[in-house]
């Protein structure tokens, strides 16, 4: 199958500027920056954007002049509005180019950063080391996309400048201002542990309702938090300085009961005069007693902060008159958050909460919750008015207020009626309430007014109750228009593969994604009144785990799946005949299989699996649909991978034919859909590799072959679609390994030249996108091996070379994604090795040998960057994996070159020390991946050997053993895979190899050398062709031979010199040296006083004839040196042999 070229004019969305998220360092929402509308001219946009998406869901594709055909002057506008959405297509293609900030690689003085710790929109935040006092430290950098605004700049160090001035126990200290090596400025501070209050409210109101009256202990600790924060504030108003992004993720919370206000990057300095104001104010001002913003920075009217938590005059862009009142009405915001559990506000999208904060619209916490006590409400409600003029006159006032109903006090903000106070009286005064007369007083009193309070809020009740039905009917119709466009626009999100394959975003590409979770976490919080809203809320909880799955947030995708899955359960048993729940509920649990494989949990992703195929094997029991018996296909389909990684490849095969069944059963109805042929192709690609696996090639090329048809299909149907291409690279690439292990080099060499050719047009489309990235590796390695084995050494190191050309600059693009480094790193040692075995098969093994310093020098460098990767994710399977291969790598060149040196092989033995341990965890964490394995065993195969030199005769024996045990099972696992038999018989031969060496006992020897022969003799069989399995066999029955002769047991050395002549690799020598065995093979029988006369004759003449028969094969293969046979002892049984004679007189012929 040929690959098309891709198009050059087709342009990815890495050509679109899409801005970046304005998301604070220590915040969880966005910033959003909206500039002041001119009368309705903002709401007149919107519906605008309304009609637009309305017309797209009905499928016109109209254009802004279109859309603003009755209303040209906002033509502009709504341009630049739809130019602003284009983020979103950004995020769901996946397919910019963009560049990653974060990664420590840059110096900063005597701060040493360490790792990415967070980002927001003008700074990002590292966990660094003080080198000076040793301590840990939060280093907060300017960002490179804002370095060359000057702006932005002011704005940053001003922030620290600001935060820096603040010396007070609530305000995070900074320790130090300055500017990286590249001219960047940053700021240290301490760093903190422990959780945001955002964090503590949700985990507060975990359990509902009721966690004020049940949990008063933990609500008073909260409160006193939140007072803690009032305080900070008051401290800063007083220094002149207001924040202006208050919010339960601006306050942070210790271990031992600190409260700290973080994040003042919005803080805003103030002119104000007060008598006593002290030298280290951020402002001195001189000014009247009237407090306004410093405009230096904000003199466009730019709404800044977060739209939930601001006040109305912020909301509205009236930055001149923002003071004070501003933060206080956000910490009441906060406040209102902490009694409620919910956020202040219910709207979605940031312009209907602006429009709401602007009109007051807050959601009453009684409203949520009945048990929020009303003093504490009127509190929140107050600090929340409208005009600031009618809120707390400070922060600490209002912090006062509160600190006064946790006093059992009166509050300023609620005049308590008569029973309250009459209550309040009672508590303070016990001994008094005993008295009758007052007890009979009170009793009245309080009949009388809660006469008048039930009739009163009787009436209350039903005008609200008509209301509320009136403006329900409103929001439903609202709600359902505005997750309308929501879904749409997250369709391509939740369904594309290869974004769900996506392992690593760039932050500004989680911005995004996490600024469509919060819409869609907050549809989820609506109440679940009837069917419908429960309906909305699953849905909203199934599209927020599929969103936190993409960034790689998998604990909390994993709880909004089991919500999801909870309420389409119920929903289903509730509805049975709406069989679209049932659905839903079996799509979330293949939702649940992708994140257990994420995990790499094979138990729980088998069980994800399996309930979604009951689930629809339930569809299919009650309306036979083809889309139902697709869906229980592809669940089958992959349970049959889970199964082949966990090594269950019988398992696997036999689900991956009852998904080829299954699927041959709709191929008359689902023939056209790529979908379908998609399937079809993989699930026969899967199965043969499974075949494959269990060494049945024949068998898997036949249906490599089958599944040829439908990749050839689906590239006529969508020859440029990415998806499409990975597939096809993926198919070609199993097709040119399957080739390989068939000795077919010629057509696999075609197959390894298309899936790179795809892989590289993938690649283009899609540069930063690591699953293709790890293929393309994959892809390359492989056709590079295929070069090596068919002696292509100069394509070879041409392919190397271009490789880790390519792979330096994405390393240097890209320097926090450790696979860059990783694939630099191994074509680099990998073309160095290939240079040197170049030179040892043109026999200049002196330059080889002079190579290795340089090859050595390469590898330290080489295996200290690959630590440092693997520090990032010390759990990342391929971090181990590639890790675990470079420390085996340098600790065999030392094992080659420390012949001599002693210290060399010490050090190697440190090396491959750590290579097994981090090898052998990821191999029983992949049991279906053999090849892990096999690496393991060579691994301590090699580690024997450095033992061994050492004299470390025990150690050395203990790793052989090692070896050998694993390749055993993996032989008993596969028995008819040749390979592992020849692995194993080639680990029991370096054994025996290194046990002669050291002289250890013959007939321990004999025994693994029959071994080796056995096992390699079987593996020759089965595949010939394979160099390495014959010279490894050809050692084993020469050594075999010699040491069954030392042990007098010549038919073993018989057997086993046969065998050696017959494999030869060099002929004119080996089966020179085979006949030498065979002849004292003779000389034995006949001193065998066992023997009979006749068998005496028999074992001459067989031996002898075998003999002479090798003798001929050297003969045929160029051997004419009848004078070196002659001088032979060992062949003396020959010399009466008349076939012996008339050979040597052919040698002498020349």
């Amino acid at each position: 199958m040929k690959p098309t070229s891709p198009d050059p004019s087709l342009r990815s969305d890495a050509d679109v500027d899409t801005g970046d998220a304005a998301s604070s360092a220590n915040a969880s929402s966005t910033h959003v920056s909206v500039s002041p509308p001119a009368s309705n001219r903002a709401d007149r946009l919107a519906e605008l954007l309304l009609h637009w998406e309305e017309a797209a869901a009905r499928g016109q594709k109209l254009s802004a002049e279109e859309i603003c055909r009755e209303c040209p002057e906002l033509l502009n506008d709504f341009r630049e509005l739809l130019q602003d959405l284009k983020p979103i297509d950004a995020v769901l293609k996946i397919e910019q180019a963009t560049s990653i900030d974060g990664q420590p690689n840059f110096s900063a003085g005597r701060y040493r950063p360490v790792r990415l710790h967070a980002g927001g929109g003008l700074g990002q935040v590292f966990v660094a080391e003080d080198t000076e006092l040793a301590r840990t430290v939060a280093l907060k950098q300017l960002k490179v996309f804002h370095s060359a605004d000057v702006d932005a700049r002011n704005r940053f160090v001003l922030e620290a400048e600001i935060t820096g001035r603040l010396e007070h126990p609530g305000v995070v200290p900074i320790y130090g201002l300055g500017m990286d090596n590249e001219g960047r400025p940053f700021y240290a501070m301490r760093f903190l542990s422990g959780q945001t209050f955002k964090q503590a409210i949700q985990e507060f109101h975990a359990i509902g309702s009721s966690a004020i009256r049940d949990r008063a202990v933990e609500f008073r600790k909260l409160l006193r938090h939140w007072i803690a924060a009032c305080e900070t504030v008051a401290f800063a108003h007083g220094r002149g300085v207001i924040h202006r992004d208050l919010k339960p993720a601006n306050i942070m919370l210790g271990a031992y009961g600190e409260t700290w206000v973080v994040d003042w990057g919005l803080a805003k300095r103030i002119e104000q005069s007060q008598p006593g104001d002290s030298e280290d104010t951020v402002v001195n001002g001189a000014s009247a007693s009237a407090t306004h913003v410093n405009v230096e920075h904000s003199a466009t009217g730019e709404v800044k902060g977060t739209p939930m938590y601001m006040a109305p005059e912020q909301a509205e862009g009236r930055t001149r008159q923002l003071g004070p009142a501003a933060d206080i009405y956000s910490l009441g915001a906060v406040l209102c958050e902490l009694l409620s559990g919910v956020k202040p506000f219910a709207g979605n999208s940031s312009i209907e909460v602006i429009e709401q904060v602007k009109r007051g619209a807050m959601v009453a916490p009684r409203s949520v919750n009945p048990h929020v006590p009303m003093a504490l409400e009127a509190v929140a409600r107050k600090a929340m008015a409208l005009s600031p003029s009618n809120r707390y006159a400070t922060a600490k006032d209002l912090a006062d207020d509160v600190e006064r109903w946790l006093a059992d006090e009166p509050v300023s903000a609620y005049p308590e009626p008569l029973p309250e106070r009459a209550r309040r009286w009672l508590r303070r005064h016990r001994t008094f309430a005993t008295m009758a007369v007052l007890l009979l007083l009170v009793s009245t009193i309080l009949l009388g007014i809660g006469f008048v309070l039930v009739t009163r809020e009787k009436d209350q009740k039903e005008r609200a109750r008509k209301n509320e039905q009136e403006q329900r009917l409103i929001a439903v119709a609202e709600h359902r228009r505005a997750r309308s466009a929501l879904d749409r626009a997250t369709d391509g999100i939740v369904g594309d593969f290869l974004t769900s394959q996506l392992q690593r975003l760039d932050e500004r590409q989680k911005g995004y994604l996490r600024e469509l979770l919060h819409d869609y976490e907050s549809f989820a919080r609506q109440p679940e009144d009837d069917e419908e809203t429960r309906q909305q809320v699953a849905s909203a909880f199934l599209r927020a785990g599929k969103i936190q799955f993409l960034i790689g947030e998998l604990d909390a995708s994993e709880a909004a799946l089991r919500q999801a899955i909870g309420r389409y359960v119920e929903l289903a048993e509730r509805h049975p005949e709406k069989l679209r729940y049932l659905q839903a509920a079996a799509d979330g649990h293949i939702d649940l299989f992708r994140i257990f494989r994420a995990r790499n949990d094979l138990t729980n992703a088998q069980a994800e699996v399996a309930q979604a195929g009951d689930r629809y094997a339930r569809l299919v029991q009650i309306q036979d649909d083809p889309k139902y018996r697709m869906q229980l296909a592809l669940c089958r389909a992959e349970a049959g991978v889970i199964a082949s990684d966990a090594g269950q490849e019988e398992v696997a095969e036999r689900l991956f034919r009852q998904v080829r069944e299954a699927h041959a059963k709709l191929r008359a109805t689902e023939m056209d859909s790529i979908f379908y042929i998609r399937e079809e192709g993989r699930n026969l690609q899967n199965l043969a590799l499974v075949e494959e696996k269990q060494g049945r090639l024949p068998e898997a090329l036949a249906t490599l072959t089958e599944a040829e048809r439908w990749f050839q299909m689906l590239h006529q149907k969508s020859p440029d679609d990415a998806d499409t291409l990975y597939r096809l690279a993926m198919f070609e690439h199993s097709f040119a390994v399957l080739l390989d292990k068939l000795n077919r080099g010629k057509e696999a060499a075609q197959r390894h030249a298309d899936a790179l050719s795809y892989a590289e047009a993938l690649g283009q489309q899609l540069p930063n996108h690591l699953l293709v990235r790890r293929e393309l590796i994959r892809i390359r390695w492989n056709y590079l091996l295929h070069l090596q084995r068919y002696g292509q050494h100069q394509q070879a190191i041409a392919l190397c070379k271009r490789s880790t050309a390519e792979s330096e600059r994405l390393s240097a693009r890209f320097p926090q994604i450790p696979i860059f480094k990783h694939q630099q790193a191994r074509f680099a040692v990998q073309e160095m090795q290939l240079e040197i075995d170049d030179m040892v098969r043109r026999g200049d093994v002196s330059a080889a040998f002079k190579k290795l310093p340089e090859q050595e020098k390469l590898l330290r460098q080489v295996l200290a960057t690959q630590d440092e990767a693997y520090k990032l994710d010390p759990k990342s399977v391929d971090g181990r994996l590639w890790l675990a291969e470079h420390l085996d790598k340098l600790a065999s060149n030392l094992l080659v070159s420390g012949t001599l040196a002693p210290q060399k092989l010490k050090e190697s033995l440190t090396l491959f020390d750590r290579a097994v341990q981090l090898q052998g965890e990821v191999a029983a964490e992949t049991p279906g991946t053999p090849q892990n394995r096999l690496d393991l065993a060579a691994y301590y195969s090699r580690m024997a050997a450095s033992h061994g030199r050492l004299g470390q005769t025990d150690a050395s024996d203990a790793a052989h053993n090692k070896a050998i045990s694993i390749l055993q099972e993996l032989t008993d696992h596969y028995p008819k895979v040749w390979r592992y038999r020849a692995e194993l018989g080639g680990a029991w031969l370096a054994k025996a190899l290194e046990g002669r060496f050291r002289g250890r006992e013959a007939s321990a020897l004999a025994k693994e050398l029959a071994t080796s022969v056995d096992l390699l003799h079987r593996a020759y069989q089965e595949n010939p062709l394979e160099s390495r399995t014959r010279t490894n066999l050809v050692q084993a029955c020469s050594h075999g031979a010699d040491v069954a002769l030392k042990l007098n047991d010549y038919r073993s050395a018989a057997a086993m010199a046969v065998l050696y002549s017959e494999a030869a690799t060099k002929p004119a020598i080996e089966c020179v040296q085979a006949a030498r065995f065979l002849a004292r093979c003779s000389k034995l029988a006949s001193q065998d006083e066992r023997l009979s006369k006749e068998e005496k004759s028999k074992s001459l003449k067989k031996f002898g004839d075998q003999a002479v028969a090798s003798l001929q094969r050297a003969h045929d293969a160029g051997f004419r040196d009848a004078q070196k046979l002659r001088g032979y002892d060992d062949l003396e049984p020959l010399h009466a042999r008349e076939d012996y004679q008339k050979l040597l007189a052919a040698m002498e012929k020349k």
